[in-house]
């Protein structure tokens, strides 16, 4: 059978507020929604940032009692076989598109994202213009195929008592890409496990201000 293609058109489920020059982007987890971000980082934003909080492009249902409640993903992977079921590439051509539509192709820009957001925020970044650092919130970087280091800062923070995404494996990745000549920072937490909480927050906040 002939193998076709088709395109459609992905309406972009976000939240922005223009409150300086450089801009703020923020990727939820695994299905979760761009208020999730923008809800527990609000106590957090800096004064002279632009704020966007994205949806990703895959809408996942989450059921919850008696009905279902939207959720949203980046990308799908088997973690039994290790391997992409969809890749980052259609959310990255995603973002791209968003950011030109809204006009913030040129600014400056600092890319956070939690769990699964933050699995795709460096490979995202790679491809776009003008970003200044990424943070990873209980999320580890994946080294496949990564053998120099990124072109911009890397800051991680995560709870050590993490069950979701493995603390220690986290830290060794980390620790890799460091001996690569990565630049940034990694701290864990102590007492927390893998939910978004203001204790990871704030230290990721602090440390991408003094970059």
């Amino acid at each position: 059978m002939k193998p076709i293609s088709a395109q459609i058109t992905v309406p972009v489920q976000y939240k922005y507020e223009d409150r300086g020059s450089s801009l703020l982007i923020l990727l939820h987890g695994f299905q979760q929604t761009h208020e999730t971000m923008w809800d527990a980082f609000e106590p957090f934003f800096p004064e002279d940032h632009a704020i966007l909080s994205l949806a990703g492009p895959f809408l996942v249902p989450v059921q919850k009692e008696d009905k279902y409640e939207k959720g949203y993903s980046w990308y799908f992977f088997d973690t039994k076989d290790q391997k992409f079921l969809v890749d980052m590439s259609p959310a990255i051509e995603y973002v791209g598109s968003a950011l030109e539509t809204l006009g913030l192709v040129d600014r400056n820009k600092t890319v956070i994202g939690y769990s699964q957001g933050g699995y795709f925020a460096p490979f995202l970044s790679k491809q776009l213009k003008f970003v200044q650092s990424v943070g990873l919130i209980s999320a580890r970087v994946r080294l496949d195929g990564v053998t120099t280091p990124f072109p911009f800062p890397i800051f991680c923070t995560h709870g050590e008592r993490d069950t979701i995404v493995d603390y220690a494996l986290s830290k060794e990745s980390y620790e890799r890409l460091s001996n690569m000549g990565q630049k940034g920072d990694f701290k864990g937490v102590d007492g927390l496990g893998h939910r978004l909480r203001s204790e990871l927050i704030q230290p990721m906040m602090g440390m991408i201000s003094k970059a």
